[in-house]
C-alpha cells in the first residue's frame, strides 16, 4: 500500500515539473500576471525581469431621468366649532356624622402571681487527685531532605535562518516595460536564493535530576503532675415558692357605642366648551419632480500587474549579475 503511495507521489511531482517547465517556455516579453499584495511573482526566465505596471480603469457614463422627489398628499384640518354651557356637578355626596361615647368601667382589688413557683440547682464540686503522666511534647515525624540535580555542558548547531527566497528590486526603464497608453510604471523586480543561517551554543543539561530523601525523627516525651477526677461534680435540687402581689382592676360594666347623623350633600355649578360641529379635513396632492442625473460606471477597475521584460534593458539586473554571476532565479 506504501509503495503504491510513493509511486502516485512521484508522477505527480514530476507532472507539475514538466507544467513549470511548458508555462516558462510559453513566457515572452510583454507576458502580464495580475499583482497580488504581499505575494511575490513566479521566478522568472533566463534573463527576464517583472515589471509593476499600473492599468488605468474603463469606465462609461449613462444618463438616466430619476426622481427627486415622489408624488404625496397630504390633508387640510378644519377646527371643529365650540360652546360655552353650564353644569351643576356634585362636589361631596351626602353622608353620615357620629359622636363617639366611652364605656364605663368598676375598680376591684384582685390577688395576682407576679412569680411561679420554681427550683435551683445547688451544685455539689467534683473531687481530685494528683498523679504521674508522660506527655508527648513533639511527636515523630519523616523530615525530606533536597538533593540538588547533577549537569554536564554540551554544544549545539542551532539554525537561526531558514534558507528563503527573498524578492529584490531592479532598475528598469519606461522604454524597457513597454508602456502602452494610460499605464503607468512602478518598480521591476527579481527572485533571489538566500542560503540557511547557523550559530553554535553551548548549554547544560541534567545528568540526574534533583530528588529529595526521607529521614525518620523519633518523638519528645516529658513526665508530668496531673490532676485526675477520681469523683465527678453532682448537683442537688432546691425549690422556690411562689410570689403574689394585691392590684386594683377595672371591670367592664357598658360598651361604648356611637351616635349616627345623616348629612347633606354638596354642588357647585362650572362652566364649561362641548362640540357643536366636530372637525373636518381636505385632502391636497404633490406631484412629482424629477431630474436628469449623469453617472459613471466602472466597466474594469484599474489593477496592478506583473510585465515581463529583457533584463538587459534594466541596469539594476545588470549589477545583480555580476554581484551573482548570474540573474537569481533564472533557469531554475
Amino acid at each position: 500500500m506504501w509503495s503504491k503511495r510513493i509511486i502516485y507521489i512521484a508522477m505527480a511531482v514530476f507532472c507539475c515539473s514538466v507544467f513549470v517547465q511548458a508555462a516558462e517556455k510559453e513566457m515572452k516579453d510583454g507576458t502580464e500576471i495580475d499583482f497580488v499584495a504581499g505575494k511575490t511573482p513566479p521566478a522568472p526566465v533566463a534573463g527576464k525581469v517583472w515589471a509593476l505596471v499600473t492599468k488605468p480603469a474603463v469606465v462609461k457614463t449613462t444618463s438616466e431621468k430619476v426622481v427627486v422627489r415622489p408624488e404625496s398628499s397630504f390633508f387640510e384640518v378644519t377646527p371643529a366649532k365650540y360652546e360655552t354651557v353650564t353644569e351643576k356637578i356634585e362636589v361631596e355626596p351626602a353622608g353620615k356624622t357620629g359622636a363617639a361615647m366611652a364605656p364605663e368601667f368598676a375598680s376591684k382589688e384582685q390577688k395576682v402571681m407576679v412569680k411561679e413557683a420554681s427550683y435551683t440547682l445547688r451544685v455539689i464540686p467534683a473531687e481530685f487527685k494528683t498523679v504521674d503522666e508522660i506527655v508527648t511534647v513533639t511527636p515523630a515525624y519523616t523530615k525530606e531532605v533536597f538533593v540538588p540535580a547533577e549537569y554536564k555542558t554540551i554544544t549545539e548547531k542551532i539554525e537561526v535562518a531558514p534558507a528563503r527566497q527573498e524578492v529584490r528590486k531592479v532598475e528598469c526603464s519606461s522604454k524597457a516595460v513597454g508602456l502602452m497608453q494610460g499605464e503607468t510604471k512602478e518598480d521591476c523586480y527579481t527572485v533571489c536564493d538566500i542560503p540557511a543561517k547557523y550559530v553554535t551554543v553551548t548549554k547544560r543539561v541534567i545528568t540526574k535530576p534533583a530528588s529529595t530523601e526521607k529521614i525518620e525523627v523519633p518523638a519528645v516525651t516529658r513526665t508530668v503532675k496531673v490532676l485526675k477526677m477520681v469523683k465527678p461534680a453532682t448537683t442537688e435540687k432546691v425549690e422556690i415558692p411562689a410570689q403574689f402581689a394585691t392590684i386594683n382592676v377595672h371591670e367592664l360594666k357598658s360598651n361604648g357605642k356611637v351616635e349616627m347623623k345623616d348629612t347633606a350633600p354638596a354642588f357647585q355649578t362650572i362652566e364649561k366648551m362641548v362640540e357643536k360641529a366636530p372637525a373636518g379635513k381636505n385632502k391636497v396632492t404633490i406631484p412629482a419632480q424629477y431630474k436628469t442625473v449623469t453617472s459613471t460606471q466602472v466597466i474594469e477597475p484599474a489593477k496592478m500587474v506583473w510585465r515581463l521584460i529583457d533584463a538587459d534593458k534594466c541596469a539594476g539586473a545588470r549589477a545583480i549579475v555580476c554581484k551573482y554571476g548570474e540573474l537569481p532565479g533564472a533557469g531554475e
